[in-house]
Protein backbone atom coordinates (compact mmCIF):
# COMPACT_ATOMS: atom_id res chain seq x y z
CA UNK A 1 0.00 0.00 0.00
CA UNK A 2 1.27 3.29 -1.27
CA UNK A 3 0.82 6.70 1.34
CA UNK A 4 1.08 10.02 -0.78
CA UNK A 5 1.71 11.76 2.14
CA UNK A 6 5.65 11.65 1.53
CA UNK A 7 5.41 12.36 -2.01
CA UNK A 8 5.89 15.94 -1.21
CA UNK A 9 8.57 15.23 1.61
CA UNK A 10 10.86 13.41 -1.36
CA UNK A 11 9.99 16.00 -3.93
CA UNK A 12 11.80 18.46 -1.58
CA UNK A 13 14.88 16.43 -1.22
CA UNK A 14 18.09 17.91 -3.25
CA UNK A 15 20.94 16.25 -1.92
CA UNK A 16 21.44 12.37 -3.79
CA UNK A 17 19.66 9.39 -1.77
CA UNK A 18 20.03 5.97 -1.97
CA UNK A 19 17.12 3.76 -1.41
CA UNK A 20 17.74 0.74 -0.51
CA UNK A 21 15.10 -1.99 -0.53
CA UNK A 22 14.56 -5.46 -0.07
CA UNK A 23 11.72 -8.19 -0.86
CA UNK A 24 8.68 -7.63 1.08
CA UNK A 25 8.01 -11.31 1.58
CA UNK A 26 10.90 -11.48 3.53
CA UNK A 27 10.25 -8.61 5.84
CA UNK A 28 10.77 -5.46 3.90
CA UNK A 29 8.86 -2.50 4.62
CA UNK A 30 9.71 -0.70 1.09
CA UNK A 31 7.61 -2.51 -1.60
CA UNK A 32 10.13 -2.50 -5.19
CA UNK A 33 7.04 -0.76 -6.80
CA UNK A 34 7.34 2.41 -3.74
CA UNK A 35 11.03 2.16 -4.69
CA UNK A 36 10.08 3.10 -8.60
CA UNK A 37 7.81 5.29 -7.57
CA UNK A 38 10.70 7.24 -5.04
CA UNK A 39 13.38 7.42 -8.10
CA UNK A 40 10.44 8.84 -10.18
CA UNK A 41 9.42 11.77 -7.79
CA UNK A 42 13.16 12.26 -6.86
CA UNK A 43 15.64 12.97 -9.60
CA UNK A 44 18.51 12.62 -7.35
CA UNK A 45 17.37 9.29 -5.67
CA UNK A 46 18.97 6.18 -6.61
CA UNK A 47 16.97 2.40 -5.79
CA UNK A 48 19.31 -0.88 -4.73
CA UNK A 49 17.24 -3.56 -4.48
CA UNK A 50 18.76 -6.19 -2.92
CA UNK A 51 16.89 -9.67 -3.57
CA UNK A 52 17.10 -12.76 -0.68
CA UNK A 53 16.91 -9.58 1.87
CA UNK A 54 14.07 -9.03 4.26
CA UNK A 55 13.81 -6.24 6.31
CA UNK A 56 17.33 -5.87 8.16
CA UNK A 57 19.14 -6.06 4.87
CA UNK A 58 22.47 -4.79 5.95
CA UNK A 59 23.02 -7.82 8.30
CA UNK A 60 20.89 -10.24 5.82
CA UNK A 61 22.69 -9.60 2.60
CA UNK A 62 25.73 -7.66 4.20
CA UNK A 63 27.91 -7.95 1.05
CA UNK A 64 25.49 -6.78 -1.18
CA UNK A 65 24.48 -3.97 1.17
CA UNK A 66 28.39 -2.83 0.94
CA UNK A 67 28.80 -2.99 -2.55
CA UNK A 68 25.20 -0.86 -3.51
CA UNK A 69 26.57 1.52 -0.79
CA UNK A 70 29.88 1.80 -1.83
CA UNK A 71 28.79 2.21 -5.49
CA UNK A 72 26.50 5.18 -4.70
CA UNK A 73 29.03 6.78 -2.55
CA UNK A 74 31.64 6.17 -5.44
CA UNK A 75 29.22 8.30 -7.69
CA UNK A 76 28.32 11.35 -5.46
Amino acid sequence: MTFAFWHETIRKITCPMLLVTGDPELGAIVAPDVGREVANLCLNARVAHIGGAGHSIRRERFEEYVDAVGGFLGET
